[in-house]
C-alpha cells in the first residue's frame, strides 16, 4: 500500500501505472517526440477517450475534421452525445468551414493527420490557430505519422495535445 499511496516508490501492476516499462517510455517518448511529456494508454481508442473525457463536458462541443477510424468515429458519434456532449463532423474538403462551426462551447478541434484511411493530410498549425483563437484545444492523432513509425516528429508544437500515442501534454 505504501506504493499505492505514493509514501514509497516502487513497482507495481500496470493498472496502477506503476509499471517500469510504461515509466520508461513516458519518460523517453517526449524527447523523441519534441513534447514536454508524455501518458501511454493501451490503445489509441482509450487515449482518445481519456483525453476527450477529461476535456468535455455536457453541453460542450467537440469538432471532428476529416476521416477518423472506425472506432474514433462510433466514440464521438455514438458515445459522447450520449453523455451530452455535441460534436459536429466536417469533411477534409470543408476545413475551411471551422471558424463557422466553432462556438463558445467548442473545447476541442480533433483531426487525424495523416487521415484513417485516406491519409490526408493537414496544415496542424493553422487549424490549432482558429482552435486557438476559439480558446479550443487542438487535438491530433498522428499514429501513423509518429516518429516510431518513421514519420515525421515532432507532429506539431502548435497542437494542443498530439494524440497518436501520448495525450496530454
Amino acid at each position: 500500500m505504501d506504493v499505492v499511496e505514493g509514501r514509497t516508490s516502487g513497482n507495481l501492476y500496470t493498472r496502477y501505472g506503476l509499471n517500469p516499462t510504461i515509466r520508461s517510455l513516458e519518460a523517453k517518448l517526449p524527447d523523441l517526440e519534441g513534447g514536454e511529456q508524455a501518458l501511454a494508454f493501451c490503445s489509441g481508442m482509450a487515449a482518445e477517450a481519456a483525453t476527450f473525457l477529461a476535456h468535455t463536458r455536457a453541453g460542450e462541443h467537440i469538432v471532428c475534421l476529416g476521416d477518423v477510424y472506425g472506432g474514433t468515429f462510433e466514440l464521438l458519434g455514438d458515445n459522447l452525445p450520449q453523455l451530452g456532449i455535441t460534436i459536429t463532423f466536417l469533411r477534409a474538403d470543408e476545413v475551411a468551414r471551422l471558424d463557422e462551426v466553432l462556438t463558445d462551447r467548442t473545447r476541442i478541434v480533433f483531426f487525424e493527420t495523416p487521415s484513417n484511411p485516406t491519409l490526408h493530410l493537414f496544415d496542424i498549425a493553422a487549424i490549432a490557430a482558429h482552435a486557438r483563437a476559439a480558446g479550443a484545444l487542438t487535438v491530433v492523432d498522428n499514429t501513423f505519422a509518429t516518429a516510431a513509425s518513421g514519420g515525421r516528429s515532432p507532429p506539431s508544437p502548435a497542437a494542443s495535445v498530439p494524440a497518436g500515442l501520448r495525450p496530454p501534454q
